[in-house]
């Protein structure tokens, strides 16, 4: 099934979406998870389909993805991708044949939480990357994750925004704790044990996902200058 789906995605902006492993990934999140699938930031529903797919493989009947974007702009480093997306959207789900999962929710983040009042299974937050939305983001739809339940992060390592909420997500006390990581996606579980149980989990995590990211970041070739400048003297 993954290897059909990564055929169908793959003429969907690989250079701008997320990666395949990435999207295995969410998968098997929506796939293993209990309710709604709620998705900020769709673009062109690359990440949509592999959410849907998973919602489709878990046999369970009335379960969505809710497909959060205004389809408006795109903030990407390309101005070329700026623009409205929704037709390509609409397209790319209905020839994955995801239609009948997917419902589209043309607005804001800000706007389709305020009228929100269910459960959720999991949320993939990959809309506007500044500090202040994603933190938006993981505070107001995080309210509404059901114990167990999870809050997939994009772009944790490429982005500063991301990157800060999830290790602000994760200090003491927190219900949040660090599942999994795969490419620029973390995870989050919602488990509100006991927090010096959290804590102590997340420490040792996180240890390990700063390796990961070190290791992401030279399989890339975008490690920082300052982390350049220190190996040279080293070597």
């Amino acid at each position: 099934m993954q290897k059909q789906i990564r055929k169908i995605v793959s003429n969907i902006d690989a250079h701008v979406s997320i990666l395949d492993t990435e999207g295995e990934l969410l998968y098997q999140l929506a796939k293993k998870s209990k309710g709604n699938v709620v998705e900020i930031g769709s673009w062109k529903g690359r990440s949509t389909i592999w959410l849907a797919k998973g919602v489709v493989a878990s046999k369970k009947k009335f379960r969505f993805v809710f497909a959060v974007d205004p389809h408006e702009n795109m903030e990407a480093c390309d101005a070329r991708l700026a623009g409205k997306s929704y037709g390509e959207f609409l397209k790319n789900i209905t020839r994955a044949k995801v239609r009948q999962v997917v419902i589209p929710m043309v607005k804001t983040s800000a706007n389709a939480v305020a009228s929100w009042k269910e459960g959720i299974g999991l949320v993939f937050i990959d809309g506007s990357h500044t500090y202040e939305d994603v933190a938006f983001d993981l505070h107001e739809w995080g309210k509404f994750v059901k114990e167990g339940g999870y809050v997939a992060l994009h772009d944790t390592i490429g982005y500063e925004g991301p990157k800060k909420v999830l290790m602000e997500a994760l200090k003491y006390p927190s219900p949040w704790m660090l599942y999994s990581f795969e490419g620029q996606v973390a995870v989050l579980q919602k488990w509100p044990r006991s927090p010096y149980t959290n804590a102590a989990v997340n420490v040792a995590a996180l240890l390990t996902k700063e390796l990961y990211d070190l290791a992401f970041l030279m399989a890339k070739n975008r490690l920082p200058q300052s982390i350049k400048d220190k190996l040279k003297e080293l070597l």
